[in-house]
């Protein structure tokens, strides 16, 4: 394994240390499954220095408060070629990193080295970052990689802008993107108005197949700088102009190993030249945007496609340039790259791989980089429009948050991670790079991740002894259900939206006379939470009960025990319901359409009043004379339905014969097709 000096930095001590974990402590070690605390009388917060770290994860980082490393040996002792590595002893363990749990990391963390991180940040660098125009959360991680890499340098940008509200100019639904595929994780996807619909349980998709809004917590994690002051994703702040005496062609090679578009390296030192921008960003961002291994993506096949009805062929676009989000964003950037129906800028059309990528630079050198957007994280985050150099405002022309390249909220980190290691492998990541790191106001102490899991909270059904809440909306909380005297007990039942949700409060519970509360608390698999308020009231007095059919004999419709006629068209249905209500006010009334589901509005013929009063529950079909077809109205369609029925070639029956027979003779004729014809034609009325 390859030996490498640097700076390993993490909250937790060796794994011997097994006892049972402490709240004192701010780390964990996982041995064998079992948890063991940080080792006593440690701080917590250390670096390991010179541990001997394999190829993938070479550099600095840390673990935050409450991470978890798992120990992959139980060896006190390792042996080891090279005794200056360790004096005594090292661990194996193995991390999932934060910002992208997609990878974990093995390594190897030495306990003879450990140092305190606080004999690094000295009152000389303190005085230095702070002259710099950094705040003081940036000091501690500024000071671990200086110690790192005494060569580096920090530029602070002065964004002049608040944090949270750069936050939520970022999180306008479609303007921050996330990939996600994976069940469980959807805790990093926006819940706003048109991202989500919560009574469905769907996310939309705004680009390709898997891309989604990222939530204000995802967008605030990637937007702090502050998150990523460390080695392999420092990057995202380095300037993107090109250093010809460092961005050599073997580091692009370096960069692109693996990759398919490894052989246009060349290019990419080209496209450098002629447009002032660094070939090893050029390279991190093609690898990003169409790198796909060890074969080419749609982009860069040159292969026939179709667009807005014309056919194309032999189009390269090796950034992506005009791929804006929806569908068919791919053909979109090639159609950009044939020119868009004509233009020549930028060298297009890009019948070639290196016209693509040389006149895809230039561009990216014009749009972002000599505006201000010159690194990385400025070019997915415009917030430099009115940042502060040498106490001179510097505008871009472009407005905070507008012409940004990406959507992808995790791209700067995954271009910068390719970058560090391209540097890295090529020996030069100790050279004079230097940071330009962006300062806001108001910064929050820290920002975290969100917590993954599903956010849905909502409940689908409420139900009190298996009569459904009038009214119940998942997104209300709070309502009223009303029993009967008689009703001294309740089972409150209901459903959640989505699976993973767990639901405390449905229970059976004894009643007293007037208002008993209950909380019924959703929890969603992201741990938020949703409390619906039931009220449930219990009659004071018995005298005031009231039956099923005395109810309807007072509601002015005509019952045959089955069906309600005498209704006039419409009619809404809230007539009927406030009315039931009137009459007895702990009586449960709605109405249904003819399949089943709820409905306000106007009564059409088949709709059915479920009415529920002293214990007991009536159904009854709604009859319109007229209106045969039950689409509310009485029109030319009813006539040509009793019609077809006169003739034989459909049947009625339920409430539809009912109302068809208009003249109330028990039978279905010529004298009724007549009513209906006259009703249409206003010389007479069909009476209800």
């Amino acid at each position: 394994m390859k030996k490498i000096n640097l700076f390993i930095f993490m909250l937790i001590a060796f794994f011997s240390c097994c006892i049972t974990a402490n709240a004192d402590y701010e780390a964990s070690v996982i041995t064998n499954g079992e948890v063991c605390a940080i080792k006593p009388g440690s701080t917590g917060k250390c670096i390991y220095a010179n541990s001997n770290f394999n190829e993938l994860v070479p550099g600095v980082f840390w673990l935050d408060n409450g991470d978890e490393v798992t120990v992959l040996t139980n060896e006190q002792t390792i042996v080891t070629n090279d005794t200056s590595i360790c004096s005594d002893y090292y661990v194996k363990v193995s991390y999932a990193f934060p910002h992208d749990p997609n990878y974990k990391y093995y390594g190897y963390f030495c306990n003879a080295n450990l140092l305190q991180k606080s004999t690094l940040l000295t009152d000389e660098l303190k005085e230095e970052f702070k002259n710099a125009g950094f705040p003081e959360s940036y000091w501690e991680k500024l000071a671990m990689l200086k110690a790192a890499h005494p060569n580096w340098q920090f530029v602070a940008i002065d964004t002049k802008l608040d944090f949270n509200e750069a936050v939520n100019a970022e999180s306008v639904v479609g303007k921050s993107l996330i990939q996600y595929s994976v069940a469980g994780n959807e805790g990093y996807l926006s819940t706003a108005g048109g991202s989500y619909n919560y009574y469905t349980d769907k996310f939309t998709i705004f680009d390709g197949s898997s891309w989604y809004a990222a939530n204000k917590d995802a967008v605030a994690y990637y937007l702090d700088p502050r998150n990523f002051l460390i080695d392999m994703y420092i990057f995202q702040f380095e300037a993107l102009a090109y250093d010809a005496e460092n961005q050599k062609l073997e580091i692009v090679e370096n960069l692109l190993n693996g990759e398919y578009i490894k052989q246009f390296s060349q290019h990419f030192m080209e496209a450098a030249t002629e447009s002032g921008v660094s070939p090893v960003y050029l390279s991190s961002l093609a690898k990003q945007e169409v790198g796909g291994g060890e074969y080419p993506t749609t982009a860069i096949t040159g292969g026939e496609f179709v667009y807005n009805g014309q056919t194309f062929s032999s189009l390269y676009n090796f950034y992506n340039i005009g791929a804006t989000s929806g569908a068919d964003a791919v053909f979109k950037g090639l159609y950009w790259a044939a020119g868009q129906g004509g233009l020549t800028t930028y060298m297009r059309p890009w019948k070639t791989p290196k016209d693509a990528i040389v006149g895809g630079a230039i561009w990216i050198s014009e749009r972002y980089i000599s505006k201000g957007q010159n690194t990385s994280y400025f070019k997915k985050w415009n917030v430099v429009h009115n940042y502060l150099k040498d106490n001179e405002l510097v505008l871009d022309p472009y407005e905070n948050y507008t012409n940004q390249y990406m959507t992808n909220i995790m791209a700067p980190s995954s271009e910068a991670r390719s970058t560090y290691m391209a540097y890295h492998n090529s020996g030069i990541i100790d050279t004079s790079f230097v940071f330009y790191i962006p300062v806001f106001n108001n910064m929050p102490e820290k920002t975290v991740l969100p917590t993954t899991g599903n956010p849905n909270n909502y409940l689908s059904s409420l139900k009190v002894n298996d009569i459904s809440v009038e009214g119940f909306d998942g997104a209300k909380v709070e309502y009223n259900f009303y029993v009967d005297y008689k009703t001294d007990k309740a089972k409150i039942t209901g459903s959640t939206v989505n699976g993973n949700a767990t639901v405390n409060g449905l229970n059976e519970v004894s009643l007293n006379v007037g208002d008993n509360y209950f909380d019924i608390v959703v929890t969603a698999q992201n741990k938020s939470q949703k409390t619906y308020k039931l009220n449930i009231v219990r009659d004071e007095q018995s005298t005031n009960e009231i039956t099923v059919n005395e109810i309807v004999n007072q509601l002015g419709v005509k019952s045959d025990g089955t069906n309600f006629s005498g209704i006039n068209p419409e009619t809404s249905t809230d007539v009927l319901i406030n009315k039931i209500k009137s009459l007895n006010p702990l009586s449960n009334a709605f109405v249904t359409d003819c399949n089943g589901n709820r409905k306000e509005g106007i009564f059409v013929t088949g709709d059915i009043v479920s009415i529920t009063s002293n214990g007991e529950t009536k159904t009854y079909s709604i009859v319109i004379k007229g209106d045969v077809n039950g689409n509310g109205t009485i029109d030319v369609f009813d006539l040509l339905r009793v019609q077809k029925y006169i003739l034989k070639s459909v049947t009625l029956n339920g409430p539809y014969i009912i109302s068809a027979d208009i003249n109330n003779d028990n039978q279905v004729d010529i004298f009724d097709l007549l009513k209906i014809q006259k009703h249409i034609l206003g010389s007479s009325l069909i009476e209800q």
